[in-house]
């Protein structure tokens, strides 16, 4: 991951379904990134995902499947004047949370369901 921090004009990267993935914190200093998928990618942690607040271009984020996503990292991330769509499907995220950033940020595009929570996940 530290090799992509040198990719000072990457825009678009996915890593979907990286079992070894654990930090993207370097990813949150690429002033060009503005697509990330990270669906999938089970592991990575939620103070990592935080970090991603950082980022001044990132446009679009999907963050389906992603188990250690908790409110109040989505919450930081809806903070992200750039963000236009947040993926966040078969996540822990509660309704309530998708409510009030519908209403702190209604321009942003957010994809939710919590199908997974109905199979046995709180």
């Amino acid at each position: 991951m530290n090799a992509l921090a040198g990719c000072k004009n990457l825009q678009m990267l996915i890593l979907t379904s990286c079992d070894a993935l654990i930090s993207v914190d370097p990813l949150g200093n690429l002033e060009k990134l503005n697509w990330l998928n990270l669906s999938g990618c089970d592991k990575v942690t939620n103070a990592s995902i935080a970090y991603l607040a950082n980022s001044v271009s990132l446009d679009e984020l999907y963050l389906r499947q992603c188990a250690q996503i908790i409110n109040d990292t989505v919450e930081k991330l809806a903070s992200l004047k750039s963000l236009k769509t947040l993926n966040l499907e078969d996540t822990r995220i509660y309704k309530k949370t998708i409510k009030d950033l519908n209403q702190t940020n209604p321009d942003l595009k957010i994809l939710w369901s919590r199908r997974k929570a109905r199979r046995g996940i709180k």
